[in-house]
């Protein structure tokens, strides 16, 4: 019966805890609604109310006490000698009726049943006491009249203190229940604003969860305020917003930029999330400048491929945004005419200020406007004061005026002839001395001075040092203390060999422990040591070899058990592994190098699809004629171009794998050629018109892979309605019993995804779950995020829409990092979904307009077209009003992934 007559308007006056006694008067202690506020009038239409209700409460014990309450009324209408009195008692009696049946429930506790009771029981007494009173002679009623009233008054008052004691109960029950509710309340509010937050920041641009390197603080300089309000003032204005700070190494060229942006802080022509610091030292190749862009920019894609979804996530707001790329001569220096392309590219969007910093008299492009700032040697004073600052108990005479003139007031230099003097306790006149007689005037100021720190004693005392710093300057992105092992396994004691080459100044290493530190040489000094063959022909062996053996260490497959800490070992010195396998050449060719290129573009397959490596690969592998290389790279490239929806384009190369595998001069590897033409198949079946017969390839794949025709990896093609559900059980239990996990949750995946096709939605939120936990411990992202998209679409089709709601803001991030234009989109759009059936159809369209871009950036394909498409027709419903159709919509959607698309393989090839 609980709020039966909660919709009554109802006047509740509050009472002091704890007090029993009947209240001093009637109008402080009202503790049920007035009969004025009720409208009902008279004791006989109110005992007829009742005894309507009382018929049908399905609760026997309020039954019985609403019973005695009609009773109390119809006896109280008959004694009309002391009205009054008696209409008072009668309005006390249906209010506490009415209380009782708002307030108490059938699933009222044993303590609350109980005090009806006894209020039940207090009911009886006063319908005694009426009927004696109702016996009497009406001429005793007429001269008795005030004993009859009090005998009514305690009735009454009898009546208000079981209705006080009742209430003052009921009351600190609700208020303790209503404290936990409001407590619960206030922390649900709380979590679902984290989420909302969560969730509207992670749907803006630059909003990717990409570990991107943290803009370092700048460094004390002196004398460049003049030049550093100046770019800050060019930089302001759209039309003089392309500057290039130029000057040669050691110019401090990355401080003043560094000056610019923190200058920007205080101003509010860009806004803090869109400064952008770019560090192009490690940018060796297009790919790479391509992919620090990407993940300095906090932008999501596929691949680095391609530069279309990081222009349309710039485009998608005007906001201005201001890029700082700083040492930009390295991706110069690659002599890749695509990183000029991009550049321009970068340069045709009015709203995005380009800041280059670069080793050089000149701008990198004559097709761009820039305003050219050459950085000049500092000042005398200026010197000065970054060498005292540097090294303060040093003589300040004319002696410190000739040194700083002796090394051309280039910032670098005397930063190292500082630390030079300092450690060493030599004076400004030792010093200049020691520099007039280091070389000839052929060699440039700063080469002059790293080779005088080569000199200095703490570094010549110690042999690891030279070749610390060999190993060091290979690695454009520096490394770990805890990987040096790998890279200079010679050295005696790496703790040594870093502290040398730091007291010197020619290393920096970030604080914290040693194992964890980053340590790295800046790169004036990389280029120094890059020159003249500084570099010795062992120690440039000795990388290379350490990379491959690195890079193959840690090749494992998805079904292997160590995948997820290969992947993550691999992930530490990406940067470092692909610049040194892109400068394998047919040329002295070390063991392992090839290898090493295919296997790291296994790696690339399971992360960050990209051909640039795999195309090297194919390359060195067909001039050296290595068959078996040849045909690996083939098919590796097939799968990434998979992997990046160019499935027309991977058609060649698995034909081309399998013709090459049929070949070898070692016999046929069938195995190989059965993995190849199930690509195939896969690959076909994701273009809208092929000509090709799948049933075919199926079918040959089956003669290659094994003689039994009902081997679970090609009952996949086979399978397309019902009898695939019995063909998935049966490769889970293969799967399971070799361990495969991997493979073992792609099954319960596809189980998942055809009961999802059969609308059986119940049966597949569990199979979704159970993979997602397996795709987890295995650690492949792409398992993990087709299983959670699968998870929020059936909970959203099931009506679970706070859990979707929660599963979406903690993989957004995720997916995200994962960089697929599908599942991000795929994941926004069900979050679009969920809004609408949310009811908030502005964070709807928002999402869905964010999925229509990550959509058009694989627009070619099907599945991105598709979504487009789907995108596009939701933001017009929702403009509409149309939002039963969007929601009806939802148990079709898409289309595509409920097929069953063999995304098993073989057992020796996942």
């Amino acid at each position: 019966m609980t709020n039966r007559f909660s919709m009554w308007p109802r006047k509740i006056k509050n009472f002091k805890k704890g007090k029993t006694s009947h209240p001093t008067s009637q109008e402080d202690n009202e503790v049920t609604p007035t009969a004025e506020m009720y409208a009902l009038k008279g004791g006989v239409a109110a005992a007829k109310i009742l005894e309507q209700v009382a018929g049908i409460i399905p609760v026997p014990f309020l039954s019985e006490f609403v019973k005695v309450a009609i009773n109390v009324l119809e006896v109280c209408e008959k004694a009309t000698a002391i009205e009054k009195e008696v209409t008072q008692l009668q309005d006390r009696v249906l209010r506490l009726a009415l209380l009782i049946m708002d307030k108490v429930g059938k699933n009222a506790s044993s303590d609350l049943q109980s005090q009806v009771k006894d209020l039940q029981l207090m009911l009886n007494s006063i319908i005694t006491d009426l009927n004696q009173l109702k016996q009497q002679k009406k001429l005793l009623l007429v001269f008795f009249n005030n004993l009859n009233k009090e005998a009514i008054s305690k009735c009454v008052n009898r009546l208000n203190a079981a209705l006080e004691q009742f209430d003052v109960g009921h009351k600190l029950r609700t208020e303790d229940l209503l404290r936990k509710i409001e407590s619960g309340h206030a922390t649900v509010v709380a979590a679902l604003s984290r989420i909302e937050n969560a969730i509207e920041k992670t749907i803006q641009p630059h909003n990717a969860p990409f570990p991107k390197q943290d803009m370092p603080p700048r460094r004390a300089f002196h004398g460049r305020k003049s030049v550093v309000k100046e770019i800050v003032t060019l930089l302001a204005d759209e039309g003089t917003s392309r500057v290039c700070i130029t000057g040669t190494g050691g110019m401090g060229k990355t401080s003043v930029a560094l000056a610019v942006m923190e200058n920007l802080a205080d101003s509010d022509i860009f806004c803090a999330d869109y400064r952008f610091w770019i560090p192009c030292v490690k940018a060796t190749s297009l790919d790479l400048f391509l992919r620090i862009l990407y993940t300095q920019l906090r932008i999501t894609a596929d691949s680095y491929d391609t530069l279309d979804p990081l222009i349309n996530e710039l485009n998608f707001t005007k906001d201005r945004r201001l890029l700082l790329l700083d040492n930009f001569e390295t991706p110069c220096n690659a002599n890749d005419s695509g990183v000029n392309d991009i550049l321009i590219r970068l340069s045709e969007l009015p709203h995005v200020a380009l800041m280059v910093t670069m080793t050089s008299s000149f701008p990198p492009s004559d097709e761009i406007e820039w305003q050219n700032i050459p950085l000049l040697p500092l000042d005398l004073p200026a010197a000065r004061e970054t060498f005292t600052n540097l090294y303060p108990t040093a003589d300040k005479g004319a002696d410190l005026d000739n040194l700083l003139n002796a090394v051309g007031a280039i910032p670098i230099a005397i930063t190292l002839m500082a630390v030079d003097g300092k450690n060493s306790k030599a004076s400004p006149k030792y010093l200049l001395q020691e520099w007039k007689t280091a070389g000839t005037e052929m060699i440039s100021l700063v080469d002059r001075r790293i080779s005088l720190s080569l000199n200095q004693e703490v570094v010549k005392s110690n042999p690891d040092a030279f070749t610390l710093l060999a190993v060091l300057s290979m690695l454009p992105a520096g490394t770990t203390g805890n990987n040096l092992h790998w890279w200079a396994s010679s050295l005696t004691s790496h703790l040594a060999a870093v502290k040398s080459l730091r007291t010197a100044g020619l290393l920096e290493q970030d604080d914290g422990d040693f194992e964890a530190s980053h340590i790295f040489v800046r790169p004036t000094i990389e280029a120094y040591m890059s020159r003249q063959n500084r570099i010795p022909t062992k120690v440039y062996e000795q990388v290379h070899d350490a990379c491959y053996k690195f890079v193959l260490d840690h090749k494992s497959t998805l079904d292997d058990a160590k995948f997820k800490d290969d992947l993550a070992a691999l992930a530490t010195e990406e940067t470092n592994i692909q610049n040194l396998l892109m400068q394998v050449d047919t040329r002295g060719l070390r063991p392992n190098a090839l290898n090493a290129l295919i296997a790291f573009s296994y790696y690339q397959l399971c992360t960050k699809a990209s051909t640039v490596v795999i195309l090297h690969a194919l390359e060195i592998a067909q001039a050296i004629d290595d068959a078996r290389c040849i045909a690996e790279a083939h098919l590796t490239l097939g799968k990434i171009l998979c992997r990046l929806d160019h499935y027309d384009a991977a058609r060649p190369h698995f034909r081309d794998a399998h013709r090459l595998f049929k070949t070898l001069p070692d016999g046929a590897d069938h195995w190989r050629m059965g993995e190849c033409l199930m690509w195939l198949a896969d690959a076909s079946k994701m273009l809208p018109k092929s000509s090709v017969d799948i049933g075919s390839l199926v079918r040959e794949a089956q003669t290659e892979l094994s003689d039994d025709p009902n081997h679970p990896n090609q009952k996949f093609h086979l399978a397309h309605s019902r009898e695939a559900f019995k063909v998935l059980r049966e490769a889970q239990s293969i799967f399971e019993e070799l361990r495969c996990r991997a493979s073992t949750s792609k099954c319960v995946l596809l189980t998942a995804r055809l009961h999802a096709s059969f609308q059986e939605y119940e049966e597949a939120l569990p199979l979704y779950r159970q993979s997602l936990v397996i795709a987890k411990n295995v650690g492949d992202g792409r398992l993990i995020h087709d299983a959670l998209i699968g998870l929020v679409h059936a909970l959203i089709v099931l009506s679970n829409h706070d859990e979707a709601h929660v599963i979406i803001s903690e993989c957004l991030p995720d997916v995200q990092a994962g960089g697929s234009p599908l599942k991000i989109g795929q994941i926004l759009e069900l979050l679009g979904y969920n809004y609408v059936a949310k009811e908030n159809p502005e964070n709807a369209q928002s999402a869905f307009e964010r999925a229509r871009v990550q959509y058009s950036n694989i627009g070619s394909t099907v599945m991105g077209g598709d979504g487009k498409q789907r995108c596009s027709g939701n933001l017009t419903k929702l403009n509409d009003g149309q939002t039963t159709t969007i929601l009806s919509d939802l148990k079709k959607w898409p289309k595509t992934t409920t097929k069953i698309t063999s995304t098993i393989t073989t057992v020796s090839s996942i």
